[in-house]
């Protein structure tokens, strides 16, 4: 019996090295025809946009197109030169500064804005998505910018860890043009800090595939962090954290009567998790909260049963 409901624009270093930009210098108000929302973020993007904030956008010089960063790229001493003169740029909601990337290891997650906004225009060439979370007790919203992206977040909720999307902008300088990535998460956990891309392995080009698996791993090194590229979720994995996800912020289920019983018996599988709650819906409740509020593990891969193997925190 199953216990699921599912089956299943570079930056000029001697300019900005390190120096905060005032957020108010030379920001016009917003001109709309829906004053009330001037200052909003839920006007739609244009078709396709991705919006940097004007600060940010004037320390991007021209990017450089796709096909010359991977025929420059291609040469290692090019790549590592660039690498060696490679800048994050933060946001938060004050200033704009640019610094190394190993500053990203020091930097307070929770005080960093997203360095862009994604596109909310039905056809834009992304998702505009948000996810809810936790920094210790306090709720925090964060952006996806895909399904995929939304569903590796729930991952991390799971795990002892903060993180921040879009919270940073790399700039690697190539003469007068510039490569410019985005994170797409930043996680700060126990073993230090780490860059996140996320990307399904069918929508990786070559150029992505550079980006990717090449630039960005070998700058995280260079300068002290970890990297990680996350793939894609198997079908099972992911309608089961999606009902993980929609239990997670629910009344702490330690708060339960029948939870007492359970924490002391620390059953083997989730069948006797129920039982051990009071068996019945409300037990398999019970189990489920448990579950998604991270008292215990089970392999995620396959589908939630009676018999599926526990592994208590």
């Amino acid at each position: 019996m199953s216990i699921s409901p599912h089956p299943f624009e570079g930056v000029n270093p001697d300019q900005t090295h390190g120096r905060a930009l005032s957020a108010t210098d030379s920001v016009q108000p917003a001109r709309t025809a829906h004053p009330e929302v001037a200052k909003g973020v839920s006007v739609s993007a244009r078709r396709g946009a991705r919006r940097y904030r004007r600060e940010i956008a004037k320390l991007l010089a021209v990017p450089l197109d796709r096909n010359t960063a991977q025929e420059t790229l291609s040469n290692p001493e090019t790549r590592r030169s660039a690498i060696k003169g490679c800048l994050a740029i933060t946001w938060n909601g004050r200033q704009v500064v640019a610094t190394p990337p190993s500053a990203l290891a020091k930097l307070d997650l929770s005080e960093l804005q997203p360095v862009r906004r994604l596109g909310s225009h039905p056809d834009a060439r992304s998702n505009l998505g948000v996810h809810a979370t936790r920094r210790g007790s306090v709720p925090h919203v964060v952006w996806a910018e895909s399904k995929l992206e939304a569903l590796w977040m729930v991952e991390l909720d799971r795990l002892p860890c903060t993180f921040e999307s879009q919270a940073c902008a790399l700039v690697w300088s190539v003469g007068e043009r510039a490569i410019v990535q985005i994170p797409d998460l930043i996680v700060r956990s126990e073993s230090g800090t780490a860059m996140w891309s996320v990307r399904s392995s069918h929508t990786r080009s070559d150029y992505a595939t550079l980006m990717l698996t090449v630039l960005l791993p070998e700058t995280a090194a260079a300068y002290g962090l970890s990297y990680r590229l996350a793939g894609d979720i198997s079908v099972q994995r992911a309608a089961n954290l999606r009902v993980l996800d929609a239990l997670r912020w629910k009344s702490p289920v330690t708060a339960h009567p029948g939870w007492a019983h359970v924490d002391a018996a620390r059953p083997a599988t989730l069948g006797a998790v129920v039982e051990a709650a009071g068996g019945g819906v409300e037990g398999r409740g019970i189990a489920l909260r448990g579950l998604a509020q991270v008292h215990f593990d089970v392999d995620l891969d396959k589908p939630l049963t009676r018999a599926s193997a526990v592994v208590w925190r």
